[in-house]
């Protein structure tokens, strides 16, 4: 517990206004308001993670992966599906 009050605060309003920018509230179905609402203000990067992983990275769980990408722009993606491989054991 005491670890992670020394860590890094990230605020993450600059990031969930850029998300806004780019539509993803409406995507999900949401006003602004409640999208913001989805997501705390800052968050404290636990102080074992510093140098490791010094950026916040907001994850949209609420939209599909379809979705996400159109929002952010994204040209091209590969989506992995789960198949089933059979290695020849010979």
């Amino acid at each position: 517990m005491c670890a992670s009050i020394t860590g890094k605060v990230f605020d993450l309003l600059p990031h969930v206004e850029a998300m806004i920018r780019f539509g993803y509230h409406a995507a999900s179905g949401m006003s602004e308001a409640e999208y913001r609402a989805l997501w705390p203000k800052s968050v404290i990067q636990p102080s074992m993670y510093r140098g490791r992983f010094d950026q916040a990275l907001l994850v949209d769980r609420t939209i599909d992966s379809a979705k996400l990408v159109a929002c952010g722009k994204i040209v091209e993606y590969v989506k992995f599906g789960y198949s089933h491989v059979e290695f020849n054991k010979e």
